[in-house]
């Protein structure tokens, strides 16, 4: 995929109406070269949303590979690789996995290479992992591990 934004973007605008999600092996690369900003990401969820994404791997974005943010929002990924974001900004938007603004990541069996920051987990935020391969996590929010069974 190659996008002027986020590869997929799940937004509630006008309706009000809430979206749940699966995504099973996408891809997304290389979105947001022409946005101008470092906030363009493979997929994101937002606005009390929920989504599945299993086997998916996610690179070269213009910002966090995936960002799921806002109160309520719910990601749970399996066996997902965060590959090198393309932000230029050091800050947390070279990130693999993101969730900030009051959501909630399960994370089990994914890896994150050759970013600043592998998970960022922002204020109000809470991320929760198991077997997973992270170097560098940034946490303002609540990081947990747990157990899948």
């Amino acid at each position: 995929m190659r996008n002027r934004i986020d590869g997929i973007s799940y937004v509630v605008q006008g309706s009000q109406v809430t979206t749940n999600a699966v995504e099973v092996r996408n891809e997304y690369a290389w979105n947001g070269y022409f946005d101008g900003n470092d906030a363009s990401n493979g997929s994101s969820v937002h606005d009390g949303m929920a989504v599945l994404r299993i086997g998916c791997k996610s690179w070269m974005n213009m910002g966090p590979q995936w960002a799921d943010v806002n109160t309520s929002t719910f990601a749970w990924m399996v066996g997902c690789d965060a590959g090198q974001s393309a932000a230029f900004d050091e800050d947390t938007q070279s990130t693999g996995f993101s969730t900030t603004g009051g959501g909630t990541l399960y994370l089990y069996d994914c890896t994150s290479r050759v970013n600043l920051h592998d998970l960022h987990i922002g204020t109000g935020s809470t991320a929760y992992r198991d077997q997973c391969e992270f170097a560098v996590i940034t946490n303002s929010g609540t990081s947990s591990t747990y157990t899948q069974t």
